[in-house]
């Protein structure tokens, strides 16, 4: 007997662990891209902004979307490292601006800290994705298309547990 999933509308309390429960989990490597968010995210996977904010702060996006701004939250997945921390891949879209974030929540069910994958809307991209491989490594990716010709910029993040942040641990620039 399998039980029902809790909502996410906002009608009634919400604990941390079906918060993080509503997250459909997936095997790594999991990826966000700016052509999925282009799609219309997946209603049954929506969460009320009340319930979102009671575990995952509105200082996490305010500085990207602005604090008048009124967006929608959807859960995307999650992975778990065994024993470990849960990460939480979330998405938030305003009709002129969309992005895809990571939330790291420990064993306990504690928020740590969160970080922007994807951003569309802010400046013209070619193309941009964020990921998560194999070994819990973040990957951000973004290029555009310059004068020049295909620029590009990877970065590559660990969640760095004493610290309770993501550390940027190697930058890849194109050429100048």
């Amino acid at each position: 007997c399998s039980s029902k999933q809790k909502s996410m509308a906002g009608d009634e309390p919400v604990e941390v662990n079906d918060f993080i429960e509503f997250f459909p989990e997936r095997k790594l490597p999991i990826q966000i891209a700016d052509t999925g968010l282009a799609t219309a995210p997946n209603d049954s996977f929506r969460i009320a902004s009340k319930v979102f904010s009671g575990f995952i702060p509105d200082s996490i996006w305010v500085k990207d979307f602005g604090k008048a701004a009124k967006p929608k939250f959807h859960a995307l997945s999650k992975a778990r490292e065994k024993g470990k921390e849960t990460y939480l891949f979330f998405q938030l879209t305003t009709p002129a601006k969309k992005a895809g974030y990571i939330a790291v929540f420990s064993k306990e069910g504690r928020f740590i800290c969160a970080l922007p994958l994807v951003k569309t809307g802010w400046e013209k991209l070619h193309g941009t994705y964020g990921l998560m491989d194999g070994k819990f490594q973040i990957i951000t990716y973004k290029d555009k298309i310059t004068d020049a010709g295909l620029r590009f910029k990877r970065n590559v993040y660990i969640f760095n547990e004493a610290a309770g942040e993501f550390t940027l641990i190697m930058t890849e620039p194109d050429r100048k």
